[in-house]
């Protein structure tokens, strides 16, 4: 028994390796997190093999990706450091025996290519078999692209083990330019229900800084990069960092990347100088998951992902509050002033003091009652088992003012900032659009093929999720019946279960163009106090709160 890496909450971890299998367990050795099929002492694989290269396969899903690139399941791009310090044979399970760069290459064939070609050995008589592809380009002075969208088979596994042989370290590692060759790559292959997975592996900090820009502007644009290219493609871009060298190294710069991506993107960084089969094996995990969210629901084939375009929370936030503690608009009540550039302005409607903003009428798409345009909210009642429509939650309210980037993407859904609101006529060329009530998050489909329309929402996307959450507050209101019985009165320090109430907003827009209405419905909620912090419990991965990643693949 040795000490492995400890988990993500620096919890300890034990490896065990009994005839050639390699055990990973949690601290008490009860529960095993992963396994593998152990290496020699040489460096070389282990006695199994990969099954023989088939030639005409392997051209097959090679013209298949370059005529038809929707096929591609997944895209994985990889960034190896290749700088002169990868001959150093300080790391890794071969320690001493092989060089950084050659334990690399060994270690990606054996955990992102054999084991996948393993796995796609039990896919049973009529599941469509994956076409997962990989690009690999190396960081020196330049960037060096190896080979790009090669399918994962023999043919991959041979060619990586081949550049164990051939690699070169040289020189300096130069982040921007392999940064660039990789968006060049993702952009290449990364249709919309393709999942992705870009691993940036580098034993030190960036030498981009060697006669150019200053450190810290060079870093910033690092960041930059690394945030912009996870603000184009989401929650389906996996992104990994990972530091390859001994515990004395600064992997700083690494983990702030990690950290830039995480604002879009699932993201993580690992100091693999131990065991990089693991920080592997956890990467390739992650980019199966993304691949399960997008597989339809019989497995046959890939669901799209809807274009949009993305924002921090923090910029949907902007300008979007009533303004309570005016006194009075200096343009007089029922006329506001002029519009100045990104301005923003008091008025007055109905003794009430709200906010306008050019803002709001350059960003957002917006809805109102008239003789054109409805809008109309709905419940799910439980006790009828139908909609029933409700009138708007602020009295003032004619419409809705929904974000046009999203700020938040789960699993299924993605999230806009949104707010009821209400269309004024006034003597001004233009009508004024006013924000009213609370703050709240409007959420639809995530996937092109369930955007839906329907005259009323009986039997819309957003049905299963109002059922739940009914169901879920009638048990919570349970609990907190039997949890006041067993409390005194003043004991106020055991927190009470509540759900947010949810409603269906349904719009129809009138398109002049076909003389017909065009349907959307978009499901919403209260928005949270954004100052506040609040615990993520689980996710659609089945990881739950602080038990960590090992928990999380068990479950």
């Amino acid at each position: 028994r040795t000490p492995a890496n400890p988990d993500n909450d620096g919890k300890p971890r034990w490896k065990y390796t009994h005839n050639d299998i390699v055990y990973i367990t949690d601290e008490t050795s009860r529960f095993e997190i992963t396994s593998w099929i152990s290496q020699t002492r040489s460096g070389q694989p282990s006695a199994m093999t990969v099954p023989p290269i088939n030639d005409w396969w392997h051209n097959m899903q090679k013209a298949l990706i370059s005529t038809r690139p929707v096929s591609v399941t997944s895209h994985t791009v990889l960034v190896v450091d290749m700088s002169g310090s990868m001959r150093e044979k300080d790391v890794g399970i071969n320690k001493g025996s092989v060089t950084r760069a050659q334990e690399v290459y060994e270690t990606l064939a054996q955990y992102l290519v054999k084991e996948q070609i393993e796995k796609m050995r039990h896919y049973h008589s009529g599941q469509p078999l994956p076409l997962d592809v990989v690009s690999l380009i190396e960081m020196r002075d330049e960037a060096e692209i190896v080979f790009e969208a090669i399918p994962i088979d023999s043919h991959l596994f041979n060619t990586l083990m081949e550049r164990r042989k051939t690699c070169r370290p040289s020189s300096h590692g130069n982040y921007m330019p392999s940064l660039d060759a990789a968006e060049r790559l993702l952009n290449k292959v990364s249709h919309a229900g393709c999942a992705l997975l870009f691993l940036f592996l580098s034993d030190g900090r960036p030498s981009d800084t060697r006669g150019k820009s200053p450190i810290p502007i060079m870093q910033e644009q690092i960041f930059e990069r690394v945030f912009n290219l996870t603000k184009k493609f989401g929650r389906r871009l996996n992104v990994g960092t990972i530091g390859y060298a001994g515990e004395q190294q600064d992997f700083s710069i690494l983990q702030k990347m990690a950290e830039a991506a995480k604002h879009f993107s699932i993201a993580s960084y690992q100091h693999a100088s131990l065991d990089l089969g693991l920080a592997l094996t956890a990467l390739v995990t992650s980019l199966a998951s993304t691949k399960i969210e997008l597989t339809s629901a019989d497995g046959l084939s890939m669901r799209t992902v809807r274009p949009v375009t993305r924002e921090l929370p923090t910029k949907s936030l902007r300008e979007w509050h009533l303004d309570t503690n005016k006194e009075s608009s200096e343009y007089g009540s029922g006329f506001p002033s002029p519009f100045g550039t990104g301005g923003s302005h008091s008025y007055q409607l109905d003794g009430q003091y709200v906010q306008i903003s050019k803002w709001l009428q350059e960003d957002v798409w917006y809805y109102t009652n008239d003789n054109k345009n409805i809008v109309s909210r709905w419940k799910w009642s439980e006790e009828s088992e139908a909609f029933l429509q409700l009138p708007m939650i602020h009295p003032l309210s004619t419409g809705i003012v929904v974000r046009k980037c999203i700020f938040g993407e789960g699993a299924e859904r993605i999230v806009f900032a949104m707010r009821e609101a209400r269309l004024e006529l006034t003597n001004s060329a233009e009508p004024c659009k006013i924000v009213l009530g609370q703050e709240m998050v409007a959420k639809e489909s995530r996937f092109v093929d369930q955007i839906q329309t329907f005259q009323v929402p009986q039997v819309s996307f957003h049905l299963q999720f109002c059922k739940t959450q009914q169901i879920a507050q009638k048990i919570a209101s349970a609990f907190n019946l039997q949890l006041s019985q067993l409390l005194s009165p003043d004991d106020v320090s055991v927190p009470l279960v509540s759900f947010l109430e949810c409603f269906v907003y349904l719009v129809h827009e009138y398109d002049p163009v076909d003389d017909c209405f065009i349907s959307r419905e978009v499901l919403a909620e209260k928005r949270l106090d954004a100052t506040l912090k609040y615990t993520k419990w689980n996710n659609n991965a089945g990881h739950v709160h602080g038990e960590g990643k090992g928990a999380q693949r068990l479950v």
